[in-house]
């Protein structure tokens, strides 16, 4: 699969000041369960910025709409991570044009947990999903990436 290739060049992760991020990781989470669709990959990559403000996604959803990893914004609530990032201008399997997908990436760090919701913008509908997570241990790669994101 195309994300697992391109999961070894979005290795390592820059140390971040947030309490329960995790320091010194990237996460390859992987989801199996919920209403998967179109919408919600089965692999999702994260990796946390120093300033444990933001982070940086990357999954085939970004990969296909937009070629390099995206920013998510972060915050911290009761001992969860709460990641929201945005893929721009897409379209569906029925080639109709959606605005904006809303993304919301929900990370336990104490069970590994990850939890992703993707809702369009203008629509009623929303796709989900669970999994868990896992650090990357080769780091060797992750800044080249990073000079690539969006």
């Amino acid at each position: 699969m195309r994300i697992l290739s391109l999961t070894v060049l979005l290795i390592g992760l820059l140390a971040t000041s947030a309490s329960a991020a995790p320091k010194g990781e990237a996460l390859l989470c992987t989801i199996r369960d919920g209403k998967l669709g179109n919408w919600i990959s089965n692999e999702v990559v994260i990796g946390f910025d120093k300033d444990g403000k933001t982070a940086i996604v990357l999954d085939a959803i970004i990969l296909y709409h937009n070629k390099v990893p995206l920013k998510a914004k972060m915050r911290e609530k009761r001992g969860k991570i709460w990641l929201y990032w945005y893929v721009e201008n897409t379209m569906d399997t029925n080639a109709t044009h959606i605005p904006q997908m809303r993304y919301t990436g929900i990370y336990t760090p104490q069970t590994r947990a990850f939890e992703m919701v993707a809702k369009p913008r203008g629509y009623p509908t929303q796709f989900s999903g669970r999994g868990q997570c896992a650090p990357i241990k080769n780091r060797s790669r992750w800044n080249k990436l990073l000079k690539k994101r969006g």
